[in-house]
């Protein structure tokens, strides 16, 4: 059988008192195979010496209201700030989070960039003017402040994703951007024509018109200025007033060809632009 020896300082003149609280249990400490010091009381704190080790769901609870607490549930490490302030991580430099491998998660660095990795391997990062990324951004949708370049990097553009104003964009080096084709939709086309006074008959190249003076042209879409309201104009004369079967268009349209205002329902060919 083991023994437990007490051995007092000769040179001290205080005394040690192991006290048992008020509980009926019995209590076991056991004490570790080691030689030392287990608690060292210094000017500032305690000092341990070796490993404190606590069970699954043991718990370190820090702060007068137990604000703190750190522990491992059987699967899972937890640090929870379970008081009213933050919990506030710091380090003596820079603070980073690593995988188990060393491979880096996420870096900040003191006084300079947060920066964001996937397998080791910086993605996004934080610079004084905005953000910096490596690869390719894969985003539902956009919103905010116009898109400022000559858009040789965006691929794959669905007008449904367009909205708003987009002022100044150079499309020469667009891809894949889908149109709709919906008649009578931005982006769309139609020949058409003007109504039947001279003045609405010439259209200039370039420029734009409203779509309430604008008709679609064909046999199909006016009755002839002899027709009684069935009879067609076969020899494509004008449009007499009250006699248009296809309502005029709507939004604003740009002229990509020109006519003459001498000429009777000039057509030519128009794309909507708003």
């Amino acid at each position: 059988m083991s023994k437990i020896a007490v051995s007092p300082n000769g040179s001290g003149t205080g005394t040690y008192t192991l006290a048992s609280p008020n509980n009926n249990a019995s209590h076991t400490i056991t004490l570790p195979v080691a030689t030392g010091e287990l608690l060292v009381n210094t000017s500032t704190g305690v000092s341990v010496t070796g490993d404190l080790s606590f069970g699954d769901s043991d718990k370190i609870v820090m702060g007068a209201s137990s604000d703190l607490e750190i522990y491992h549930d059987g699967s899972n490490s937890h640090i929870a700030d379970v008081g009213s302030g933050d919990l506030n991580i710091s380090g003596g430099n820079d603070l980073r989070l690593r995988t188990p491998d060393g491979e880096n998660g996420l870096v900040l660095n003191q006084n300079g960039s947060i920066q964001l990795f996937y397998d080791d391997v910086i993605k996004l990062a934080t610079t004084s003017s905005g953000i910096s990324v490596t690869g390719t951004v894969a985003a539902t949708s956009y919103t905010g402040a116009s898109y400022t370049g000559n858009g040789s990097s965006l691929t794959s553009l669905t007008s449904a994703n367009l909205t708003g104003a987009l002022p100044a964009i150079d499309g020469s080096a667009l891809t894949g951007v889908v149109g709709s084709t919906t008649a009578g939709a931005v982006g769309t086309y139609v020949f058409a024509r003007g109504a039947l006074s001279t003045s609405s008959r010439q259209f200039v190249w370039n420029s734009t018109y409203s779509g309430s003076g604008l008709y679609p042209a064909g046999p199909s879409a006016f009755v002839g200025a002899t027709g009684s309201g069935s009879t067609w104009n076969t020899s494509g004369y004008g449009m007499a007033a009250g006699y248009y079967l296809a309502s005029a268009l709507t939004g604003t349209w740009r002229c990509l060809g020109h006519t003459h205002p001498t000429y009777d329902n000039p057509v030519t060919l128009f794309v909507r632009i708003s």
